[in-house]
Protein backbone atom coordinates (compact mmCIF):
# COMPACT_ATOMS: atom_id res chain seq x y z
CA UNK A 1 0.00 0.00 0.00
CA UNK A 2 0.94 3.82 -0.44
CA UNK A 3 2.29 5.43 2.49
CA UNK A 4 2.14 9.19 2.60
CA UNK A 5 3.89 10.99 4.93
CA UNK A 6 2.74 14.70 5.50
CA UNK A 7 5.22 17.55 6.99
CA UNK A 8 3.71 19.81 9.02
CA UNK A 9 5.33 23.04 9.03
CA UNK A 10 5.29 24.91 12.52
CA UNK A 11 4.01 28.11 13.02
CA UNK A 12 6.02 30.83 13.79
CA UNK A 13 3.56 33.55 15.28
CA UNK A 14 0.39 32.41 16.42
CA UNK A 15 -0.83 35.96 16.50
CA UNK A 16 -3.48 35.69 13.73
CA UNK A 17 -5.13 32.96 15.37
CA UNK A 18 -5.34 35.09 18.56
CA UNK A 19 -6.62 37.77 16.67
CA UNK A 20 -9.28 35.13 14.69
CA UNK A 21 -10.38 33.84 17.37
CA UNK A 22 -11.47 36.86 19.23
CA UNK A 23 -12.81 38.30 16.52
CA UNK A 24 -15.15 34.85 15.97
CA UNK A 25 -15.74 34.87 19.61
CA UNK A 26 -16.87 38.26 20.23
CA UNK A 27 -19.09 38.20 16.94
CA UNK A 28 -21.17 34.75 17.53
CA UNK A 29 -21.52 35.71 21.26
CA UNK A 30 -22.78 39.09 20.42
CA UNK A 31 -25.45 37.55 17.39
CA UNK A 32 -26.37 34.74 19.59
CA UNK A 33 -27.49 37.87 22.63
CA UNK A 34 -29.15 39.52 20.18
CA UNK A 35 -30.94 36.87 19.05
CA UNK A 36 -31.83 36.29 22.56
CA UNK A 37 -32.38 40.13 22.91
CA UNK A 38 -35.25 40.43 20.42
CA UNK A 39 -37.01 37.20 21.32
CA UNK A 40 -37.67 38.75 25.07
CA UNK A 41 -38.18 41.60 24.01
CA UNK A 42 -40.99 40.01 21.48
CA UNK A 43 -42.35 38.21 23.91
CA UNK A 44 -42.38 40.94 26.59
CA UNK A 45 -44.40 43.07 23.88
CA UNK A 46 -41.82 45.73 23.08
CA UNK A 47 -42.45 47.46 26.77
CA UNK A 48 -40.09 50.14 27.10
CA UNK A 49 -38.50 49.29 30.48
CA UNK A 50 -37.63 45.59 28.80
CA UNK A 51 -36.16 47.11 25.88
CA UNK A 52 -33.99 49.14 27.98
CA UNK A 53 -33.11 46.63 31.05
CA UNK A 54 -31.97 43.69 28.51
CA UNK A 55 -30.54 46.24 26.06
CA UNK A 56 -27.89 47.51 29.08
CA UNK A 57 -27.19 43.73 30.25
CA UNK A 58 -26.72 43.08 26.29
CA UNK A 59 -24.41 45.84 25.78
CA UNK A 60 -23.08 44.53 29.69
CA UNK A 61 -22.36 41.38 28.12
CA UNK A 62 -20.75 42.43 24.84
CA UNK A 63 -18.43 44.63 26.74
CA UNK A 64 -17.21 41.60 28.70
CA UNK A 65 -16.93 39.55 25.80
CA UNK A 66 -14.20 42.13 24.62
CA UNK A 67 -12.18 40.74 27.41
CA UNK A 68 -10.82 38.18 25.39
CA UNK A 69 -8.82 40.43 22.92
CA UNK A 70 -6.13 41.14 26.47
CA UNK A 71 -7.20 38.36 28.28
CA UNK A 72 -6.52 35.31 25.90
CA UNK A 73 -2.74 34.79 24.88
CA UNK A 74 -1.29 31.84 22.77
CA UNK A 75 2.06 30.43 23.20
CA UNK A 76 3.70 28.07 20.95
CA UNK A 77 4.53 25.05 22.31
CA UNK A 78 6.25 22.33 19.72
CA UNK A 79 4.76 24.07 16.59
CA UNK A 80 0.91 24.31 18.31
CA UNK A 81 -0.63 27.16 18.95
CA UNK A 82 -2.02 26.66 22.56
CA UNK A 83 -4.07 29.08 24.09
CA UNK A 84 -3.62 30.26 27.91
CA UNK A 85 -5.25 32.78 30.35
CA UNK A 86 -3.53 35.94 31.02
CA UNK A 87 -5.26 37.54 32.97
CA UNK A 88 -8.17 36.79 35.72
CA UNK A 89 -10.52 39.61 34.02
CA UNK A 90 -11.50 37.11 30.98
CA UNK A 91 -13.42 35.07 32.90
CA UNK A 92 -15.66 38.62 32.03
CA UNK A 93 -15.99 37.10 28.56
CA UNK A 94 -17.83 34.26 30.42
CA UNK A 95 -19.93 35.12 33.46
CA UNK A 96 -21.42 37.90 31.56
CA UNK A 97 -22.98 35.93 28.69
CA UNK A 98 -24.00 33.87 30.68
CA UNK A 99 -25.72 35.85 33.63
CA UNK A 100 -27.42 37.38 30.40
CA UNK A 101 -28.87 33.52 29.09
CA UNK A 102 -30.09 32.94 32.39
CA UNK A 103 -31.85 35.97 32.79
CA UNK A 104 -33.41 36.18 29.52
CA UNK A 105 -34.38 32.52 29.81
CA UNK A 106 -36.69 33.52 33.22
CA UNK A 107 -37.77 36.36 31.60
CA UNK A 108 -39.13 34.46 28.44
CA UNK A 109 -40.49 31.44 30.81
CA UNK A 110 -42.32 33.98 33.04
CA UNK A 111 -43.38 36.16 30.21
CA UNK A 112 -44.88 33.12 28.66
CA UNK A 113 -46.63 31.87 31.65
CA UNK A 114 -47.79 35.03 33.28
CA UNK A 115 -51.65 34.64 31.87
CA UNK A 116 -51.57 31.45 32.01
CA UNK A 117 -51.42 30.35 35.75
CA UNK A 118 -54.77 28.69 37.41
CA UNK A 119 -53.92 29.50 41.38
CA UNK A 120 -51.02 30.78 43.25
CA UNK A 121 -51.37 27.96 45.65
CA UNK A 122 -51.66 25.10 42.68
CA UNK A 123 -48.29 24.12 42.57
CA UNK A 124 -48.19 20.92 40.64
CA UNK A 125 -50.15 22.86 37.86
CA UNK A 126 -47.41 25.56 38.08
CA UNK A 127 -44.21 23.22 37.60
CA UNK A 128 -46.19 21.30 34.72
CA UNK A 129 -47.27 24.69 32.92
CA UNK A 130 -43.69 26.17 33.47
CA UNK A 131 -41.78 23.29 32.91
CA UNK A 132 -44.14 21.28 30.31
CA UNK A 133 -46.03 24.12 28.93
CA UNK A 134 -48.85 22.55 29.75
CA UNK A 135 -52.56 24.72 28.94
CA UNK A 136 -50.36 27.28 26.55
CA UNK A 137 -51.28 27.88 23.24
CA UNK A 138 -49.49 25.82 20.67
CA UNK A 139 -47.27 29.03 19.45
CA UNK A 140 -46.25 29.67 23.17
CA UNK A 141 -45.58 25.83 23.93
CA UNK A 142 -43.64 25.68 20.84
CA UNK A 143 -41.37 28.81 21.72
CA UNK A 144 -40.97 28.12 25.49
CA UNK A 145 -39.83 24.41 24.75
CA UNK A 146 -37.52 25.83 21.99
CA UNK A 147 -35.87 28.41 24.96
CA UNK A 148 -35.53 25.64 27.07
CA UNK A 149 -33.38 23.63 24.35
CA UNK A 150 -31.52 26.76 23.09
CA UNK A 151 -30.45 27.29 27.13
CA UNK A 152 -29.79 23.48 27.99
Amino acid sequence: MYSYIYSVKPMSSCKGIKIASAIFYIFFISSTLLLSYFRVCAVWNRRPKVILGFGLLWASSIAGSFTVIRGLGMERVSGQCIERVMHGYLSASVVLPTVNHIVVFIAITVGLCRFNTTSILDIRAGVRLYIFGDTLPAFSKALLQTSQLCYM
